[in-house]
């Protein structure tokens, strides 16, 4: 079943389609649904960043190993663990944020070029 809408403007019908007495998400809100969880992986993403910086800066480049400095080889071991555990979740969350984003601007693209 579908119904008619008058537009913002009183120019435009659009059509909606009604299922079980609910609307289907209208087209402002899908561009508001995509760069809101774009926002929302890029700021975890930005979080992961941070704590890969961090974990970097405690990082050591040249570590002299001797009976006296085990335990600082093994600290070091940890660091490098979790930084090369955080590469696949940084890289998932970048490629997520960059196809939300670029579909949130296309589809925002394609209903301003549609309302033109």
């Amino acid at each position: 079943m579908y119904r008619q809408r008058r537009g913002m403007w009183g120019h435009s019908f659009q059509l909606y389609a009604v299922l079980g007495g609910r609307k289907a998400i209208e087209p402002s809100n899908i561009v508001l649904v995509l760069f809101s969880s774009c926002g929302v992986i890029t700021v975890v993403l930005a979080i992961l960043l941070i704590y890969r910086a961090t974990l970097s800066s405690k990082e050591d480049d040249q570590i002299f190993i001797d009976v006296a400095e085990h335990l600082h080889n093994e600290e070091q071991q940890e660091i490098i663990a979790k930084m090369t555990r955080l590469r696949i979740p940084i890289i998932a969350l970048t490629a997520t944020s960059a196809v939300l984003f670029l579909s949130a601007v296309s589809f925002w693209l394609y209903q301003g070029l549609k309302n033109f």
